[in-house]
């Protein structure tokens, strides 16, 4: 039988501690800076404020447990980026001014050497665009989503290793692996965050646009972009929904048969036109275009088409069977 985990990273040197979770020195966390999982976050300087709190109380853990995967004997970090690269700091400055105290441990690995930080880690058996997904959603679970920005360098390494857009049933993983609010829509508007211009990047990074927003300004031409999205803001619309339900009313207003009806109206509009058995009704129009429009309109919609050829003369039947079932590009 071979070895578990934590053998074999006992067995490499890493000095892994017995229990639910393996618990390691944090020097053995790789951060990969490069390749199709490149680590969105692994180009970020310390955080400063991070750092002084891991000097007086260690590596925060309790819920925010770390993700990794094994990579030879050391851990790739899925979770845990900023810890580990403010943690490695702080490290550095404790075994040099505190040394052998708290919050740093003795180092299993070389019980004579200096102390070190240690962390728990939850390992995966995850790879390519499953092990970004894993990243994606170690963040989410822990209610602290990514920006935009590191959710658009996440999208865009899927569709590089995808070799392109991502089919149905793999927008429906990244779809669920990403923060609320995050639909198919805003996954492909992500992927062109590059075309984005900065000033409109930074608005959506600060938190002053939100994240659906994102589908009706890239849908927008460039020069457009930013009066579009200081609009919607200006009236309150917070999604993709919201976008389109303002943008409709506002045609609306300006002319209210811009809009194609939609099947729902077109039905109410014949009913208003004709009783229940389909007869043009005795106190409204009871002429032959009444009941031609409200059938027009029911063929149009699709309902009850059987009932409403029935109505029309055989010659009119016969036209709109023959349109309707020829060709593209063969009806007269």
């Amino acid at each position: 039988m071979g070895l578990n985990a934590a053998a074999r990273l006992t067995n490499a040197g890493t000095g892994v501690k017995k229990a639910d979770l393996l618990r390691l020195p944090i020097d053995v966390f790789h951060i990969v800076r490069t390749g199709p999982t490149k680590h969105p976050r692994g180009h970020l300087p310390p955080d400063p404020e991070l750092v002084e709190h891991i000097k007086l109380h260690g590596i925060p853990c309790d819920e925010r447990r770390f993700v990794g995967k094994e990579d030879g004997d050391r851990i790739e970090l899925i979770g845990g980026c900023r810890r580990t690269v403010a943690g490695l700091v702080a490290q550095a400055w404790l075994q040099k001014h505190r040394p052998n105290q708290a919050p740093l441990e003795r180092d299993k690995r070389d019980p004579e050497g200096p102390w070190v930080l240690y962390a728990e880690v939850e390992l995966r058996e995850v790879s390519g665009i499953d092990l970004v997904l894993e990243r994606v959603n170690a963040n989410v679970s822990r209610g602290l989503p990514d920006s935009p920005s590191v959710l658009a360098a996440e999208v865009k390494a899927i569709v590089k290793m995808n070799r392109g857009a991502p089919d149905a049933d793999l927008m429906r993983q990244i779809v669920a692996a990403m923060p609320r609010g995050v639909t198919a829509g805003v996954v492909s508007a992500l992927s062109l965050w590059d075309n984005l211009a900065p000033e409109l990047q930074a608005r959506f990074e600060s938190g002053e646009a939100p994240i659906g927003l994102l589908v009706p300004v890239m849908a927008a031409r460039a020069e457009e972009r930013e009066a579009l999205l200081t609009k919607l803001l200006a009236s309150g619309v917070r999604t993709a929904k919201g976008a389109t339900r303002a943008r409709n009313e506002e045609k609306d207003k300006a002319d209210p048969w811009a809009r194609r009806m939609s099947p729902r109206k077109m039905r109410a509009v014949a009913d208003a036109l004709t009783d229940e058995k389909g007869t043009a009704l005795d106190d409204r129009a009871t002429s032959d275009a009444a009941l031609y429009v409200a059938c027009g309109l029911r063929l149009a919609a699709g309902h009850d088409v059987p009932a409403v050829l029935k109505q029309l003369p055989k010659a009119v039947r016969r036209e709109i069977e023959a349109a309707r079932t020829a060709k593209k590009g063969r009806a007269k």
